[in-house]
């Protein structure tokens, strides 16, 4: 805007000027015809009439002139407006003024980024034009790939919000993800394909033809040998990535897949649907169904994998969320964020963090051991539709319906605090030691909590004698 700013000074200038002159023109054609000095019956009223045709004619020009600026004004000042917003006068901290000064994508200049949020990717070009869908991050966290409903994948350098590359071509885009080697990336869009291209170079080199006319998700096998892709009214796919072929199909209750994921060590598969009310665990090398994960509640819109696999978390259009037990499809821990409709999950590489985006566009950040809020991040101006950490953990990106994604500064979990030194009963205990060996998950696990709260206590109490008694509880 800065480069235009001398050209509209000009061009507000020369109209003012042409229009001034044009009303001039306008009011001395208009001037009534004073009678001269010969006609009058006196020459004083002869001198008084032409003077104060002069001050009418004067008054007419100052009040056009008055009327043609507040038009000009009218129109020209939200582009004033727009240049002097352009510049950050007062950036809120160090990172942000450099981060903006960095990016050659623009970010958006005219708010101050919210606390905690490091770039905005804005949705002028080279940003997007329509909601944003997916946002993951390479295997290096080097790279940031975005997808949105205006054809555009676009790859950034998530320290600057500056974009690296911009792919076209690929209709209404919905899903993206990256090889584990990170040297192809792979979108899903509304076509019924899914393309795979050149991480480095923005070139295809590979079209995956579905079922249907329309493909929702996808996911890299963590072997990268295969892509799992799930489309409405049609059953799951997996793909060989090196041959393009359809390897097997994964058909359960409901064949319609929205939300799909490998578990870390690529043995299981995770689906769900918004017409069912469950989680789909398949067996990858047999493609057979293993366990379901059932939340009677609400529609598990979205879950993640925990980092090491033995868990999972699911969340739900009342906003609630379920830690699961992947080995038992246990419920382990519930825990509601009371806000709207939970649209997305990711969890951080250590396992300590889950972060859920919501329809508001509030992004809440959980201690995975108890369930406890720590956070909320505010800054999203409509529903948070992806969030995914970098591989590192220092970063954490969101994208939204409205058209933007933020880079945040990973936030952290809870700090471990010990629980204030206390009393256990000898009951305390023994309803613990039962609450472990319960059917309920949930109760198991909680009990796990409660002892790990007072080792002094459930050491000694956990101690299993050579005969196999249970030890004393006082």
């Amino acid at each position: 805007m800065s480069g235009q700013s001398p050209v509209l000074f000009r061009s507000f200038r020369s109209l003012t000027f042409r229009r001034v002159k044009r009303r001039q023109f306008f009011l001395a054609r208009r001037a009534p015809a004073w009678p001269c000095a010969c006609d009058s019956d006196t020459d004083e009223v002869s001198k008084s009439r032409p003077s104060q045709a002069g001050k009418l004619v004067a008054a007419g020009r100052s009040f056009m002139f008055r009327l043609h600026l507040s038009w000009l004004l009218v129109h020209f000042l939200p582009l004033f407006a727009e240049h002097v917003a352009g510049v950050d006068l007062q950036p809120a901290t160090a990172e942000q003024a450099l981060a903006s000064q960095q990016a050659t994508g623009r970010h958006d200049q005219t708010n101050l980024l919210p606390a905690g949020a490091l770039a905005r990717i804005q949705t002028a070009r080279p940003g997007h034009e329509a909601a944003v869908t997916c946002v993951a991050f390479a295997p290096k966290g080097l790279t940031l790939a975005s997808t949105s409903f205006d054809e555009a994948l676009s790859l950034w350098d998530p320290a600057t919000g500056k974009e690296l590359r911009r792919i076209t071509g690929h209709p209404k885009l919905t899903s993206a993800a990256f090889s584990p080697d990170g040297q192809t990336v792979a979108s899903a869009g509304w076509d019924g394909t899914i393309r795979l291209w050149q991480a480095a170079t923005g070139q295809p080199f590979r079209s995956l033809r579905a079922q249907g006319d329309r493909v929702l998700a996808i996911a890299f096998s963590p072997d990268g040998k295969l892509i799992a892709s799930g489309e409405p009214d049609a059953p799951l796919s997996l793909w060989d990535t090196a041959t393009g072929n359809r390897v097997r199909g994964l058909t359960c209750q409901v064949s319609s897949t929205f939300v799909l994921a490998f578990s870390p060590d690529g043995k299981l598969l995770a689906s769900s649907t918004f017409q069912d009310r469950a989680i789909q665990l398949w067996e990858v090398d047999t493609g057979k169904p293993v366990r379901r994960l059932e939340s009677p509640g609400s529609f598990a819109s979205c879950f993640a994998f925990s980092s090491d696999g033995k868990s999972l978390v699911s969340g739900g259009s009342n906003g609630q969320l379920i830690l699961w037990e992947v080995a038992t499809a246990g419920a382990r821990l519930r825990f509601s964020s009371q806000r709207s409709a939970i649209q997305c999950l990711t969890t951080s590489p250590d396992g300590r963090t889950i972060v859920s985006g919501h329809e508001d566009g509030l992004v809440c950040v959980w201690d995975a051991a108890t369930g406890k809020e720590c956070s909320r991040l505010a800054g999203h101006r409509a529903a948070v539709r992806s969030a995914a950490f970098a591989p590192a953990g220092a970063l954490l990106a969101s994208g939204s319906a409205d058209m933007t994604v933020l880079i945040w500064r990973a936030p952290a979990a809870l700090p471990e605090r010990r629980a204030p030194a206390r009393t256990v009963s000898a009951r305390e205990l023994a309803a613990w030691w039962d609450d472990l060996a319960h059917d309920d998950a949930s109760r198991a696990y909680r009990a796990v909590l409660a002892l790990a709260a007072v080792p002094e206590y459930s050491v000694p109490f956990l101690t299993v004698l050579p005969s196999g008694r249970r030890p004393r509880t006082s």
